[in-house]
């Protein structure tokens, strides 16, 4: 049976919340609008959906999808500790096109995002749990940005594309990992990666009463010390 696709303009949005918390429920595949790309949305829960999620794209069963959640407070049930850098993250761009890749509770990683696209978060949050979106592709493909092209190619596949037009930017997220000693820009979306580290650094200024080439070289002594003491090279010492 082909998709159904409904027009976000205009709809009885309540209504549409909960046809599409109620396909999810029964296993089906949907796709949302987000602020980025089109997601692909499983039930975590649902075993046999999540398998058609990953016939779809080609994904080996070892590879994640990424939690996404309504709130920002939600991230605690599924990770294990929020690092202060990720948290200066999660302050400056959830919600937002960032995905955070952090230390779960189960002793692995996981990967989380809060979407910007107000739908996205009220289905999200009317299914009571967090949600697998992931770009409407076949990995190793560029992701489709339109409901058009998502239904002439995996119509057959989907319960339902909910149409809101272009994406507001039309590229994937950036993802970050937070789980060690240093963060690790994964993947550079619309957020590159000089503006991810820069957003997460402690910030420590230098001010000199004298003459002004004084506060830059305080700047480089420091960044040479912090390295030292680190145990990185001075262009490293952000990350």
């Amino acid at each position: 049976m082909p998709c159904e696709r409904r027009s976000l303009e205009g709809a009885d949005r309540k209504a549409l919340v909960a046809e599409c918390v109620d396909r999810l429920r029964a296993g089906e595949l949907c796709v949302l609008p987000t602020e980025t790309v089109y997601g692909l949305t499983v039930l975590p829960s649902h075993a046999a959906a999540v398998e058609r999620a990953r016939a779809l794209k080609g994904r080996p069963t070892g590879q994640p999808f990424t939690w996404h959640i309504s709130r920002r407070e939600d991230l605690h049930a599924l990770c294990a500790a929020v690092p202060p850098p990720a948290r200066r993250l999660i302050e400056r761009y959830w919600p937002g096109p960032l995905t955070l890749v952090l230390a779960g509770r189960d002793g692995g990683t996981v990967g989380l995002r809060q979407p910007a696209h107000p739908f996205a978060r009220e289905v999200i949050a009317a299914c009571g749990e967090p949600l697998w979106l992931s770009s409407v592709n076949a990995s190793g493909e560029p992701p489709l940005g339109d409901a058009d092209a998502i239904c002439a190619r995996y119509g057959d596949q989907l319960a339902m594309v909910v149409d809101d037009g272009a994406p507001a930017l039309g590229i994937s997220s950036t993802i970050v990992r937070a789980t060690g000693p240093r963060l690790e820009v994964l993947r550079e979306g619309i957020l590159s990666r000089d503006e991810v580290l820069y957003a997460a650094a402690d910030l420590v200024l230098f001010v000199c009463t004298g003459n002004t080439c004084r506060s830059p070289l305080a700047e480089a002594l420091a960044r040479d010390l912090a390295a030292r003491q680190l145990g990185c090279d001075t262009d490293e010492v952000l990350a």
